[in-house]
């Protein structure tokens, strides 16, 4: 320590390193509760996260590309932190881990608050129309749905209605 607090230059990454060997837990306290304050104020009932918008529009125009400048602006360590258990170089990741790693943090808040639920609403359509027997919809909502997939059922009749009619015009 008396070697950061005399050398100028470098003095947050000479402690950081001396931490990193003698106290690992600290620092990785402090990295969760940045992540938590974080995730807190994204899920925070009416935060505006595109998680949360259940509209029509919300849902058919959500995009990962759109989920993930959302996290550079409001969780830019938590999506750090996840784009480094992803892979050891940004550079080099890939599209596929790049949709897996944004699918993972977007069940991560959901998990943390269940008004996160864009994504779960979009898995519920593409097994709903995509051709599954209501035997697989069942089972997949034990596996990885939102909790309350019945009242999305009930909720996406009217939607699935109009979209059948606009793909019947079209």
């Amino acid at each position: 320590m008396c070697k950061a607090i005399f050398s100028e230059k470098g003095a947050n990454k000479t402690i950081l390193s001396v931490l990193k060997v003698t106290d690992p837990d600290e620092i990785i306290d402090t990295a969760a509760s940045l992540v938590a304050d974080e995730c807190r104020s994204l899920c925070k009932r009416y935060s505006g996260s595109i998680l949360q918008d259940r509209s029509f529009e919300g849902i058919f125009q959500f995009s990962w590309e759109k989920l993930e400048n959302e996290l550079q602006l409001r969780a830019p360590k938590f999506l750090h932190i996840v784009s480094h258990a992803v892979t050891d170089k940004l550079s080099t990741q890939s599209q596929r881990c790049r949709i897996q790693m944004l699918y993972s943090i977007a069940s991560a808040l959901h998990a943390r608050s269940r008004e996160m639920t864009v994504l779960q609403y979009l898995t519920g359509f593409i097994l709903m129309n995509g051709g599954c027997t209501q035997r697989v919809i069942n089972f997949s909502t034990v596996l990885f749905l939102h909790p309350f997939f019945e009242s999305f059922i009930k909720v996406s009749d009217d939607r699935i209605s109009y979209l059948n009619g606009i793909l019947k015009l079209g």
